[in-house]
């Protein structure tokens, strides 16, 4: 067991994981602060030692926005080693279902 900190002073959260061919791990979640709920984040971390893969991302990190965090939680790695992210959203009461 233990910790890794992905974003100093950031609530994350994560939602799936991956193992890619060269034994790294993927960690697909997001982050749990109000301005900036709607984005997923992937972390890569090393097999020697659980750190952070600082060639990954900035700093191992990769965060990019989600159209709603309703249903983050689908991570796959298609064969040719692309990193795919799924979800879901819920329909609202009122309105039109975003689309972008």
């Amino acid at each position: 067991g233990g910790v890794v900190t992905v974003l100093a002073g950031v609530q994350t959260i994560g939602y799936a994981l991956a193992l890619q061919p060269g034994g790294e791990i993927l960690v697909a979640g997001g982050i749990l602060a109000p301005s900036i709920e709607n984005d997923y984040l992937i972390a890569r971390l090393l097999p020697a030692d659980g750190q952070l893969d600082s060639s990954f991302g900035s700093g191992g990190v990769v965060v990019t926005d989600a159209l709603s965090s309703d249903g983050r939680g689908a991570m796959a790695l298609q064969a040719d080693g692309k990193i795919v992210l799924g979800g879901s959203i819920k329909r609202r009461p009122s309105g039109p279902v975003p689309t972008s």
